[in-house]
């Protein structure tokens, strides 16, 4: 009995901790942030729906997108008071948990790790569950529907890809107000450009970027159609998806 509850202690105590961490974390990288993206335009902040149970989709251009993107969503009552509605994120696992610190450090800002190389149909169903968990019961979520970064050589965004477009099917379905915001990122690339890879010393703050924020979407009249296949959906989901983040772009 007694060892029951000195394990009961051990976890409530590692839970504690965690919380703990997991509070300042974001508090401190929030003002990181806005000393680092001072220089960043932000417009159609109207548009920010400041609850949880929304998806998040916008185009990718470096690595500090999703961190851009989450100080940017929030204000700072809902730092100190509503951390919840800071988005979760979904990174690269081969970009960002090559270390036991990082990989902790990821887990305390609220990051779902995909291993985008090998995705099986099996680890892609699995994947969009716990995208849909999230956005059901436990708060926001960031996704790039490119499923990477925008290749340097091309000038528009890349292909929007079947996770993201059955994550908004599932989730329209179960609720018929369910709302995706997109948001346009512009001019991010070169604040870091892709040869510094992670290397956040070079970020160059001084760089006038853009984040354009857009009108929540509803795709309610495509996924209640009887008269269209699932696949036909998928396929009016991702043109309108990746229409709405192309049509912000200055």
């Amino acid at each position: 009995m007694e060892t029951i509850k000195l394990l009961f202690l051990g976890l409530l105590s590692i839970l504690i901790i965690n919380s703990i961490l997991r509070y300042v974390s974001f508090i401190f990288m929030y003002f990181l942030g806005l000393y680092v993206f001072k220089y960043i335009e932000v417009t159609g902040e109207e548009n920010i729906l400041h609850k949880i149970g929304v998806l998040i989709i916008s185009n990718h251009c470096t690595f500090i997108d999703s961190f851009l993107i989450r100080l940017r969503l929030i204000n700072l009552k809902e730092l100190f008071f509503f951390q919840r509605r800071i988005p979760y994120d979904a990174p690269d696992k081969g970009n960002f948990y090559s270390t036991w610190i990082s990989s902790y450090f990821m887990y305390l800002l609220k990051n779902v790790p995909v291993k985008r190389g090998s995705l099986t149909k099996e680890l892609l169903e699995k994947l969009i569950k716990s995208y849909c968990k999230i956005l059901e019961k436990i708060g926001n979520l960031i996704l790039f529907p490119e499923g990477g970064r925008t290749k340097k050589n091309k000038k528009i965004m890349d292909v929007f890809k079947t996770g993201v477009a059955k994550t908004i099917l599932i989730m329209t379905k179960k609720n018929k107000n369910f709302e995706v915001l997109p948001v346009y990122l512009d001019n991010i690339r070169e604040m870091l450009p892709e040869e510094n890879g992670q290397a956040y010393f070079k970020i160059k703050r001084k760089i006038k970027g853009k984040m354009i924020i857009g009108k929540p979407l509803s795709f309610c009249d495509i996924c209640i159609r009887e008269d269209i296949s699932e696949d036909k959906k998928i396929l009016l989901i991702k043109e309108r998806g990746r229409n709405a983040i192309l049509a912000l772009k200055p």
